[in-house]
């Protein structure tokens, strides 16, 4: 029986226009693609709006990126969160679904991820130590890393179901699912690809900031410091899986 497929994204009013193109192609590979506009009077008219898995939410205030998990708890199977900003390709569910499904679908799959050093002695904030893989970025082999970023994040509702109500501080949702993960003790996959796999579309403005960003997430990851140890103690020994792009 075929696994139920959700998308969701949160989308600020500038970059609705974006969606005319990603839209259709995340349509096309999921039964259901939820977007919650942010600090929207109202509901756009426009021709991908009718697409039968579409589903809509707005909010007159900007909620931030914690909706992209709006429509998580209303079914269970594969989940994915995106961005408004971000083309995808047209076997994108595809290729996060198998990457997962090769390890009995416990862990998390992502295309944009960075680790840092968390034993370090370092003083400096964990944001100035990270080694970032970009989602345009080419990988040859799948790679273990501590921070999804959930503009390309997919996992399964069976193994992780983070909710979006303790996602405390706005336009945070990076740091909250690697923590969230790393108590669970749940391993973020950074997935093979080719060259701009992903592309960059217009950025027609930007997403509120959240207040203080780097107090705050040093506050969400110093929570689940014992978890993200765990985690980074995997990733010293090496526990890589090494699959060649396809």
């Amino acid at each position: 029986m075929k696994e139920f497929v959700c998308i969701g994204m949160a989308c600020i009013p500038e970059r609705v226009v974006n969606l005319r193109k990603s839209v259709p192609v995340l349509a096309a590979q999921c039964d259901r693609l939820h977007i919650h506009l942010n600090g929207a009077k109202a509901f756009p008219k426009e021709a991908w709006t009718a697409l039968p898995s579409v589903t809509l939410s707005r909010s007159d205030k900007n909620l931030g990126d914690a909706e992209k998990l709006r429509a998580l708890h209303c079914f269970e199977g594969w989940y994915l969160t995106v961005d408004d900003d971000i083309l995808y390709p047209t076997d994108y569910v595809e290729r996060l679904v198998s990457e997962l499904e090769s390890v009995n679908r416990w862990g998390v799959s992502c295309v944009h991820g960075s680790y840092f050093n968390a034993r370090s002695t370092e003083e400096r904030h964990f944001m100035d130590r990270r080694v970032m893989f970009g989602y345009q970025q080419a990988r040859d082999k799948t790679t273990r890393v501590l921070i999804p970023g959930t503009g390309t994040a997919c996992f399964h509702t069976s193994m992780f179901k983070p909710l979006r109500s303790l996602a405390e501080h706005m336009n945070m949702l990076d740091i909250y699912i690697a923590s969230w993960a790393a108590t669970e003790g749940l391993p973020i996959y950074c997935v093979p690809r080719k060259q701009d796999w992903l592309q960059d579309l217009p950025n027609h403005g930007y997403a509120a900031a959240a207040e203080r960003p780097m107090d705050f997430m040093q506050e969400v990851v110093d929570q689940h410091w014992a978890g993200i140890l765990a985690m980074h103690a995997d990733l010293s020994k090496g526990k890589d899986t090494n699959r060649s792009t396809q």
